[in-house]
């Protein structure tokens, strides 16, 4: 379906598939056989061909279709190992119809001397959105003269996918360690063996479900807070009525401001609004309590602003007039002096008069008071300040005659 061309899937594909199908132990079943077999890395025989123990056929499997075809007889195992292993699958046959009913195999396999159990079951639920799969292999110390208390080393593997409205997904392997006694009884030796495979495996599934059963408390917990920072649940129910109200509210404001029949532009241009083209939810006129009360609010707010702005700049010239009066000075030239210098003082000398700026403004009578006077009020015959005559003078003041020469 993803990729529309089956030569390029058999040609790139085929290797990964043939590698998974191999180890999840896939069963499959052949013509005229009344059980299952497994594809497992225990009767791959190579080139895509694997063999079934129980009907002692070797048979091609394709891997993308999962399918046996091509059945061929294969030669069984000699003398005293087939006697194990059938003794071995019969106890296998019945452990599977107990614990695996609806969808189990388990296959004993001898190659080369060594007995491995091999056990498989799925459950596959795409409607109810889980998968799950089981698997377990053990390794059979039977044969070759063995006898006594053996150690029986096993793999189980449990794999659990649900993926409704998530991904949650269970990868659980054990590796479990037994022991067995063996002996020349053949029957004796199958049930004890499949016996302590049995509680192995059922301990282990129901230690399972008890951390199942306790992950809600635990594990889950951990996870998330059952309640919010407020210590309280929260009131689903009041919330949706509460969005309901702010909803309404607001297309209802959206329409008020959607009525107007005008929408003024920068340029005197005025365009007709309508709402016919606007999918707008007219609901009951609002409550206009709170727009007033804001309104009034603004209003506040703007007086205010408008007074601190009037209070700083008056404040600012008055604070600037005071810099500039401080600073000013007041010098004049006596038509008096000037006269009597240009009638016969002392020959080219000018004359002029100054005296610092008073503290009373216009106020002659202020102005005439004798006040303190810095370096400044006496300058020198060689320190002479040209700038002052570009100050005011239009004040009369008493002079204090000053010759520059």
């Amino acid at each position: 379906m993803l990729l529309k061309n089956d030569d390029l899937l058999k040609d790139k594909c085929v290797p990964a598939i043939a590698q998974y199908n191999v180890g999840q132990f896939v069963p499959v079943k052949l013509d005229g056989v009344a059980r299952q077999t497994l594809i497992t890395p225990y009767n791959d025989l190579g080139n895509g061909r694997f063999y079934d123990e129980v009907s002692k056929k070797s048979f091609k499997y394709d891997h993308v279709r999962k399918e046996a075809s091509d059945l061929q007889p294969h030669p069984a195992e000699s003398g005293i190992t087939e006697q194990w292993r059938q003794a071995l699958q019969t106890q296998l046959d019945t452990y599977i119809d107990e614990h695996y009913a609806k969808s189990g195999t388990g296959v004993v396999f001898a190659r080369n001397g060594a007995f491995t159990i091999c056990i498989e079951s799925h459950q596959f639920q795409p409607k109810n959105f889980c998968n799950g799969r089981w698997r377990s292999e053990w390794n059979v110390p039977v044969g070759d003269g063995k006898s006594g208390s053996q150690e029986m080393k096993g793999k189980v593997l449990s794999q659990v996918h649900y993926y409704e409205d998530g991904n949650v997904q269970l990868f659980s392997e054990k590796e479990p360690v037994l022991k067995v006694n063996v002996s020349a009884d053949f029957d004796k030796t199958a049930k004890d063996i499949i016996h302590a495979i049995t509680e192995e495996e059922t301990k282990y599934q129901n230690a399972v479900q008890e951390n199942y059963a306790n992950m809600s408390d635990t594990t889950f917990k951990a996870l998330r807070r059952q309640l919010p920072v407020t210590r309280a649940k929260m009131d689903w129910n009041k919330m949706q009525n509460l969005t309901d109200v702010l909803n309404s509210t607001l297309l209802g404001n959206l329409s008020d401001a959607l009525s107007t029949s005008t929408v003024s532009i920068s340029t005197t241009t005025t365009l007709p609004v309508t709402t016919e083209d606007i999918p707008v939810t007219i609901s009951p006129p609002p409550d206009h309590t709170t727009a007033t009360s804001i309104a009034f609010i603004s209003l506040v707010v703007f007086g205010v602003a408008c007074a601190l702005i009037a209070k700083i700049v008056i404040s600012h010239k008055k604070k600037r007039a005071e810099l500039i009066g401080s600073a000013r000075w007041r010098i004049s030239a006596s038509r008096q002096s000037a006269s009597s210098a240009s009638s016969g003082g002392n020959g080219g000398n000018s004359s002029a008069t100054y005296l610092p700026m008073g503290r009373g403004g216009n106020n002659r009578s202020l102005n005439n008071q004798r006040q303190p006077l810095n370096s400044l009020d006496h300058p020198t015959a060689d320190r002479l300040d040209w700038e002052r005559q570009f100050f005011d003078d239009s004040e009369a003041t008493t002079p204090s005659r000053l010759v520059f020469r």
